[in-house]
């Protein structure tokens, strides 16, 4: 049942390594759009069934949502996730190793992506304006693949020597 007590995020005050339970990001999100609540308890009968059919997308939501207000308080930005029923404020260890884990997840999605782009699209299919188009989305994105691929062998032969790796600013 929703807790009035247990209502409220202060995306001011999130420290790295704080977890928000399952309950507390319900009941904020139950504050924010109680109108969603309320269509939520209608399609599921109860509030128990709607909480088992929508918490991984309310604390996807509260977390966006945090994640803008810090933004917009210009505060550090935090990294969190929504793992185990509730979202996690990660450490800078945390941080560091779940980051790297979503590049390299991006990385391969868009290589996935990529082979699709060349192998998916039946270009007899295509008109010649649109035929052009796709040419330039597939040179677009063979450049994108070659600056990728050139990059991790350098990076690779750099390791392979014990030199450092160069430093780019964001």
């Amino acid at each position: 049942m929703f807790d009035h007590n247990t209502a409220s995020i202060d995306a001011a005050q999130l420290a790295k390594g704080q977890s928000i339970s399952g309950e507390t990001a319900w009941n904020y999100f139950i504050v924010q759009k109680p109108d969603t609540y309320q269509n939520w308890l209608n399609q599921h009968g109860n509030e128990q069934l709607a909480k088992v059919a929508r918490l991984s997308q309310v604390l996807v939501t509260v977390r966006d949502w945090l994640i803008r207000d810090r933004a917009r308080l210009q505060l550090p930005e935090l990294v969190m996730n929504t793992t185990s029923g509730c979202i996690n404020v990660l450490t800078d260890e945390q941080a560091s190793k779940y980051l790297d884990g979503q590049t390299n997840q991006g990385l391969r999605k868009f290589a996935r992506a990529y082979r699709r782009l060349v192998a998916a699209v039946d270009v007899s299919q295509l008109n010649q304006t649109d035929q052009r188009k796709h040419e330039n989305r597939i040179n677009k994105n063979a450049f994108i693949a070659a600056a990728l691929s050139g990059s991790q062998k350098q990076l690779q032969v750099l390791q392979k020597h014990n030199k450092p790796v160069p430093k780019i600013e964001p």
